[in-house]
């Protein structure tokens, strides 16, 4: 049987909250995975027939920098997601062909076109070259 690791959201807004004024502390990162017992836990939290804000922290949240993205922006989008909780962090660099890894308690690694990209303990056995992200053939 295969057993389902979760759910990938594209541009979705996440918050840690939904009391009033939750909006000052959403997030929307470009692409975000939420594991699979705590988004059903969510599910399970909610009336799905009520629009409301996702109150459900993502576990791994991936940024693409593009060449117009500030690297003040990156990096206090970055600090952010950190300080939330979330677990781990791709920021990808288009241009640079980089992906840096972030995770809390961990240094960040930056990984070029020739290392392997792991999932971590989010993702256990995830692993994908670099390379592979930009199609650069």
């Amino acid at each position: 049987s295969t057993h389902k690791l979760g759910e990938v959201f594209a541009e979705m807004t996440f918050t840690l909250s939904s009391e009033p004024g939750w909006v000052n502390g959403a997030r929307q990162p470009d692409v975000m995975f939420v594991m699979q017992e705590k988004y059903e836990a969510f599910l399970a939290s909610v009336d799905q027939n009520v629009k409301q804000p996702f109150v459900c922290l993502p576990d791994l949240v991936v940024e693409v920098i593009s060449p117009t993205d500030r690297y003040s922006e990156v990096s206090k989008k970055i600090k952010a997601y950190l300080a939330d909780g979330v677990r781990l962090i791709w920021a990808v660099d288009m241009e640079e062909k980089t992906v840096a890894v972030y995770s809390p308690d961990h240094p960040v690694q930056m990984l070029n076109v020739e290392q392997t990209l792991t999932g971590g303990d989010v993702l256990s056995g995830f692993t994908m070259v670099v390379d592979s992200i930009f199609f650069s053939k």
